[in-house]
């Protein structure tokens, strides 16, 4: 499934966006590690971004050659400029783990709790993401959660507006794991579905 990803990233042309999408406990972080990794051992200069780590837990899973950019943002554009110093070199490789913590950030900074329009702000955060894919010529890919485990493909983490910004949108998940599949590694690998 990665050499797929990792194809798709090469064949792109730069400034492009792809959301990727996952269930609580479906994989989303060990993908985004397992990806960049593999995309910083075939040449590609990668940048990890994330709030919910620190760059102490991260430096133990992603390779050396990997820059951490560990944020805690005063807002959007403060992750967004600092993204911007860190992605110099066109044809970067920048992973945004975990888009529901900005837009959680973001909102919560800007307005009184449950009050934020959560959808306006993770649009506003994808467009401007997308805008500096563009400009700096990189490749972003960002993750996203699904509120709840049980929730079905239709009730996606982002808005058909967001998705609009992406390039590409795919779901991240497991093949369940039956007593006859326990030992079938295959079965328990991620996989991905491309959204429509």
């Amino acid at each position: 499934m990665l050499k797929n990803v990792i194809k798709e990233i090469q064949q792109r042309p730069l400034g492009y966006l792809t959301v990727i999408c996952a269930r609580p406990g479906d994989g989303r972080r060990t993908f985004s590690i397992e990806l960049a990794n593999d995309l910083v051992t075939q040449g590609f200069p990668v940048c990890y971004c994330s709030i919910t780590r620190t760059k102490k837990n991260l430096q133990n899973k992603l390779l050396p050659a990997v820059h951490i950019l560990n944020v805690f943002p005063r807002n959007c554009e403060f992750m967004l400029k600092r993204l911007s110093e860190s992605a110099r070199v066109r044809g970067a490789v920048v992973l945004v783990d975990d888009l529901s913590s900005f837009v959680l950030q973001d909102g919560l900074k800007h307005a009184t709790v449950g009050t934020y329009n959560q959808a306006e702000i993770q649009k506003n955060l994808l467009m401007k993401l997308r805008e500096l894919a563009i400009q700096r010529g990189l490749h972003i890919v960002v993750t996203e959660t699904f509120p709840h485990a049980s929730d079905t493909d239709d009730m996606l983490p982002i808005s058909k507006e967001a998705r609009e910004l992406c390039d590409r949108a795919y779901i991240l998940y497991k093949d369940s794991i039956t007593e006859g599949s326990i030992c079938n590694a295959e079965a328990c690998m991620l996989k991905l579905k491309k959204i429509k």
